[in-house]
């Protein structure tokens, strides 16, 4: 019973530090430090938005030059798309801005905020760069979403917007065992504020995506969808989801033959090419 105890109170000790260490976030410092010995000038912006803080990393080349704004998925953070930022064949072309969601990095961290008003945030930061240059939106998985619904706000107002692997069909929601341990109250207080946030995302996305299902039609401008046949993660049949549920004359997709859900970090080159011939065809 007391070998029980240990393991017990053992177990707990570790998953507190084990997760509350995976708040997969990097500081301010920390930014200006790496991007500093890359020897590429980039600005760790703090902003605000409906009286809440949030951050960005904002690289620009040319004010006149395409801007295309990064938004990560669930947990994440800038974190996930900095390294896209040293990419010479996209920061000798594009200027590039990656976001902390709200919630995550250090958007209000740990705060769980709805798809819409996540999409009401990108919305007004895309409008501040696109009164100088056209402005695309990538997002990966519940950033997927997030992009196409700030894209029906912003009209013509952006050249275009690419979801990676997104999370569209709320009939085909996946779930993973022990997956509610972040979303359970008596749980969660194990858990880092970004598991926390991820897993409120994640038990009230389908019934978010349900409540707009019937806009997504309303989309005007060119739409990319890129998913892998492998994905575990977010199904494959989300792409199908797309096809049935935006317009013809504005999406086109790529599905990637064995790919799984990280194809944006574990295939990078080929995600930037294709991130590249899109907004080339479309500006």
């Amino acid at each position: 019973m007391k070998v029980t105890l240990i393991s017990i109170v053992g177990l707990a000790l570790f998953l507190i530090i084990f997760t509350g260490c995976m708040n997969m976030r990097r500081s301010t410092k920390k930014f200006q430090a790496e991007f500093k010995e890359s020897e590429i000038e980039v600005n760790v912006v703090h902003d605000t938005f409906e009286n809440r803080t949030f951050r960005y990393l904002h690289y620009e080349r040319n004010p006149s030059l395409p801007t295309l704004i990064f938004v990560h998925g669930a947990p994440g953070s800038a974190t996930s798309f900095s390294g896209y930022i040293k990419d010479t064949s996209l920061n000798q072309h594009f200027n590039l801005i990656v976001v902390d969601r709200f919630g995550y990095g250090y958007s209000d961290y740990g705060h769980y905020t709805s798809l819409n008003k996540q999409a009401g945030l990108l919305a007004d930061l895309a409008l501040t760069f696109a009164q100088k240059s056209k402005v695309f939106l990538i997002g990966h998985s519940f950033g997927g979403p997030i992009v196409a619904r700030s894209a029906i706000q912003l009209g013509d107002q952006i050249a275009g917007s690419i979801m990676i692997a997104p999370a569209m069909d709320p009939e085909n929601e996946k779930y993973f065992p022990g997956g509610k341990l972040a979303y359970w109250k008596a749980t969660r207080w194990i858990f880092s504020g970004a598991w926390r946030v991820s897993a409120s995302e994640k038990y009230r996305h389908a019934d978010e995506l349900k409540s707009i299902e019937n806009d997504w039609n309303k989309l005007s401008t060119p739409l990319y969808h890129i998913h892998g046949t492998e994905d575990k993660l977010v199904p494959y049949v989300n792409l199908a989801f797309s096809t049935a549920h935006f317009q013809d004359s504005i999406l086109e997709t790529y599905s990637w033959k064995e790919k799984g859900h990280l194809v944006p970090f574990t295939e990078k080159k080929t995600t930037i090419n294709l991130i590249i011939s899109f907004v080339n065809r479309h500006i």
